[in-house]
């Protein structure tokens, strides 16, 4: 039977322990997704990437005959619209299109350290909470008095308490073995009567063992002239 007091820090302990792999799987998690979508981004911004490319090239001719004044007069007037332009226009979208960036070794490591100084202090949380009786011991001495003569008290009257109980169990125990101790008694005895009733019954029995005897006696001679 385990005291409340340790039973209480156990229950503590664990509901620490809880928290942070709770937060380790949460960091995990978190990790893990960061890592997936910047591998996704990375294959997108590798494999879309399109260049445009337009070139056109307009040609305008008019051209007007005869040699009339008319006809030089249109002539003189349509040369003007008489054009030759070339356009190529070259595009991406490496623009539209960013590379991703990925986390730092620095970020890695911030969260690795982190979760380990929560490890420690969840490990290290008992020991502190015991220090709180002895930083209230240094403060109030006379408290501390009258704590440790209530609990010295208490521990005594545990003790009387549970005297007769272990008393009890000793008898109930010395009970239970004498009455095993019986009934092997028993078993032995009805153990040698049966043997002594084959015996009598079947004296084949016996002859077979006297037999057996006389061989292992010979094997053990011959054993030792060889050596």
């Amino acid at each position: 039977h385990m005291p409340a007091c340790i039973i209480h820090c156990v229950r503590v302990q664990l509901s620490s322990v809880i928290q942070v792999l709770s937060v380790l799987l949460l960091a995990l998690v978190l990790l893990t997704v960061d890592v997936s979508v910047f591998r996704v981004l990375d294959v997108v911004s590798k494999h879309t990437h399109t260049t445009f490319n337009v070139t056109s090239k307009t040609s305008v001719d008019i051209k007007v005959g005869g040699t009339s004044m008319m006809a030089r007069l249109l002539r003189r007037t349509f040369s003007a619209f008489n054009t030759s332009s070339r356009v190529r226009i070259v595009s991406d979208n490496q623009r539209c299109v960013t590379t991703p960036s990925s986390l730092a070794a620095s970020a890695y490591i911030s969260v690795a350290c982190c979760l380990l100084l929560a490890a420690l202090f969840s490990c290290l949380q008992v020991y502190a909470n015991r220090l709180r009786r002895v930083i209230a011991a240094f403060y109030h001495p006379r408290r501390e008095k009258t704590r440790i003569l209530f609990l010295y008290n208490l521990s005594l009257h545990r003790r009387m308490l549970y005297r007769p109980t272990c008393n009890q169990q000793a008898r109930t125990n010395v009970r239970k073995g004498t009455q095993n101790s019986a009934r092997r008694n028993r078993l032995l005895t009805k153990g040698c009567s049966i043997v002594c009733v084959c015996v009598c019954v079947c004296p084949q029995v016996m002859e077979y063992l006297s037999r057996l005897c006389r061989r292992r006696r010979e094997a053990s001679r011959s054993e030792v002239q060889s050596v």
